[in-house]
């Protein structure tokens, strides 16, 4: 009953347009007081709805990997010039066919000292391209220095360390003079040099016995009379002169060709 004077009561309300007045329903205690524009105010308000919003984090972007740093190519090293070989040139003894007329072989021709080094000219030789075989004169026809020489000196020392303290001696810097044509004799030795090393050090009471081939341009061997050689003194380990150079006044006006000595072979 309750309920049927309760509805009537807001449909009334509805299409009169007009707020209806305070309704008190009994029994209650204490009695519950409503207006019917709070009732339809309740009824006509929706249901909240809350929407749970995904919230989308953004996706974990991994920071980019560390790039990384080119290989660092080494530098070149400086270079070091290589120390020049000496061409495997054959030994100045002739093949036994061959005809020693006409060719100079001179043993034994001058001995100096100079600040306790002693240089000995153990051989001085001149010979023909051609002398020693094909084999011989493919290998000098292959060396700038010798192009164009028809003839090939070949010069021998035997150098003496005399004193007690180590010298410098630098024999290979020789100069040779043969009818007007200097010839710088370092600019052959590296590639034709034979036996021991004579550009470097020598030690006390030491002997070194080595001599190179050079090329001969503007002489033929009949002219050969006379050959002045120039050598550079001995230094100490300080670089300071011991003495003073070498100088040989050669007379090989007697063209003879004697035997290679055993100690040069």
């Amino acid at each position: 009953m309750y309920r049927l004077a309760l509805l009537l009561l807001l449909l009334l309300t509805a299409c009169g347009g007009t707020p209806a007045p305070t309704v008190a329903i009994v029994p209650t205690d204490p009695p519950i007081v409503l207006t019917a524009a709070a009732l339809l105010t309740a009824a006509a308000m929706p249901t909240s709805t809350v929407e749970a919003t995904a919230t989308v984090e953004p996706t974990s972007t991994d920071a980019p990997t560390e790039t990384p740093e080119p290989t660092r190519t080494r530098l070149p090293t400086s270079t070091q010039r290589p120390t020049p070989r000496p061409v495997a040139v054959p030994t100045e003894t002739p093949e036994a066919a061959v005809d020693y007329s006409g060719l100079i072989g001179l043993n034994d021709l001058a001995t100096q000292e100079s600040g306790g080094i002693r240089i000995e000219i153990a051989r001085l030789s001149f010979i023909r391209k051609g002398t020693l075989g094909e084999a011989a004169d493919r290998v000098f026809d292959t060396v700038g220095e010798f192009r164009g020489a028809n003839i090939l000196g070949v010069v021998w020392y035997r150098v003496s360390n005399m004193t007690d303290q180590i010298v410098n001696i630098n024999v290979h810097r020789g100069t040779a003079v043969i009818n007007g044509e200097q010839i710088v004799l370092e600019d052959s030795y590296f590639v034709s040099r034979q036996g021991d090393d004579i550009s470097d050090e020598i030690f006390p009471g030491a002997t070194l016995i080595g001599g190179q081939y050079f090329p001969v341009k503007r002489s033929d061997i009949p002219d050969i009379q006379r050959v002045i050689l120039g050598l550079e003194p001995p230094l100490d380990q300080g670089f300071g002169r011991l003495g003073e150079a070498f100088y040989f006044d050669l007379d090989i006006s007697d063209h003879n060709w004697q035997a290679v000595p055993e100690d040069l072979k």
